[in-house]
């Protein structure tokens, strides 16, 4: 795997593409870049046809995100077929980028020790060691794999919990890379991604990030911030702006850098600028969950890409979506966002939306997934676009005025 920076901006936000993987040599991923979160191998509330025609048809090469933590169970199963993963779940032509920990769902603390990390499926608790990591790594095939690591630290982590977060998660990694390096399967298949940690403590972080920049992998993963899930949210951009910046100073540039988790498009445009390339979409699934639709304007160019005026919920800037259960929208009979070009948009309207949830129907769920797909990731689209023409300032004061 290749990663090339095309352009860095006076902000340091840097656009490039991922080449060269090793499955797929035809496939060019462009960052900044949006992995699309996956539960079990599926996108939550769309079926695999609604996906494709309604979001992979405009990325087609979209890679998938599929937490470990969700495919436990199937592990069994996946080896015995012996195809790999993406071919498992049906998606042969998708880039597939396997994680430890699905992002949208809170973790559990206090449950990884020197044994391993602990996964949570919906049976139970099931430890994950070195050993049985590498062995899914080999049968699931994934094209980019974040290699095992111990992520539970948060902002009230002690400096004990930080220490032991950062020397296992090394220890991991020394380890399977060593598996890497005699499994020919595995080497010639998958990219591998460190984990950097350190808390919230800048001594560590910048300990941490220089310990696995020497290590040879393809790229990195920054976590440790929070115990993922709904908490993300609630992370100020300005929290761990430093901490970003001290871990990004000390890893090499000709690497693909990830930040996983539920954020905010003020934190996504915070994190873009410290040189961070690779997001998911975590927040438009939560915002899915409690009856929300994403309305923030995005489009810094001119053109009409904003929320009518009518029904917004009038809390100024950063008001990023609408609730869709309030009473205020069952007869409003726009477009979710005037000018939004996704199914959802073209086809129904908000009082539609605020029925179907008022009535329990599952319909809600999917044409707001639908909608929230398609407008993080044409705001993902806006990012490179601003990247590119170094306007990235001006998408900035777009997105955090909205309203």
């Amino acid at each position: 795997m290749k990663f090339v920076v095309k352009n860095v901006t006076r902000s340091k936000g840097r656009v490039g593409n991922i080449l060269d993987l090793n499955k797929r040599p035809d496939v060019v991923l462009p960052t900044p870049l949006c992995l699309l979160n996956t539960r079990k191998g599926c996108v939550p509330h769309l079926t695999y046809d609604v996906l494709h025609k309604m979001v992979l048809n405009r990325q087609h090469s979209l890679p998938l995100c599929l937490p470990l933590t969700t495919l436990a169970n199937s592990r069994t199963a996946i080896k015995a077929y012996g195809k790999g993963i993406a071919s498992f779940i049906g998606f042969e032509d998708q880039v597939i980028y396997l994680s430890i920990q699905d992002p949208a769902e809170a973790i559990p603390q206090g449950y990884n020790d020197k044994a391993g990390i602990s996964l949570w499926p919906k049976t139970g608790r099931w430890q994950l060691d070195v050993q049985h990591f590498m062995e899914m790594v080999e049968s699931f095939q994934p094209d980019m794999a974040q290699v095992l690591c111990d992520s539970d630290t948060n902002k009230d982590s002690t400096p004990k919990r930080i220490r032991k977060s950062l020397d296992r998660s090394l220890h991991y990694l020394d380890l399977c890379l060593v598996h890497h390096a005699k499994s020919e399967n595995v080497r010639e298949r998958t990219a591998l991604f460190a984990t950097v940690e350190g808390g919230y403590d800048k001594a560590s972080r910048k300990h941490s990030a220089k310990q696995t920049a020497l290590r040879p992998v393809d790229g990195f993963v920054i976590e440790g911030f929070h115990n993922n899930g709904p908490e993300a949210e609630n992370i100020n951009p300005d929290d761990i702006k430093e901490l970003v910046s001290e871990v990004v100073e000390h890893l090499p540039a000709d690497k693909p850098r990830v930040l996983p988790g539920v954020y905010r498009p003020d934190v996504v445009l915070a994190a873009v600028q410290q040189g961070i390339d690779i997001f998911d979409t975590s927040y438009p699934y939560v915002v899915t969950e409690r009856g929300g639709a994403l309305v923030f304007k995005y489009s810094f160019r001119g053109a009409e890409n904003s929320a009518s005026s009518r029904g917004g919920d009038g809390e100024g800037s950063k008001t990023f979506e609408w609730n869709m259960k309030d009473t205020r929208y069952a007869a409003d009979f726009t477009p979710i966002v005037e000018g939004c070009e996704c199914y959802t948009c073209l086809k129904h309207t908000r009082a539609y939306v605020n029925h179907l949830l008022m009535t329990g129907e599952m319909l809600a769920e999917v044409l707001l997934m639908i909608h929230n797909l398609h407008h993080y990731l044409q705001f993902f689209s806006a990012i490179r676009d601003a990247l590119t023409s170094d306007m990235l300032d001006q998408l900035k004061d777009v997105v955090l005025n909205s309203s």
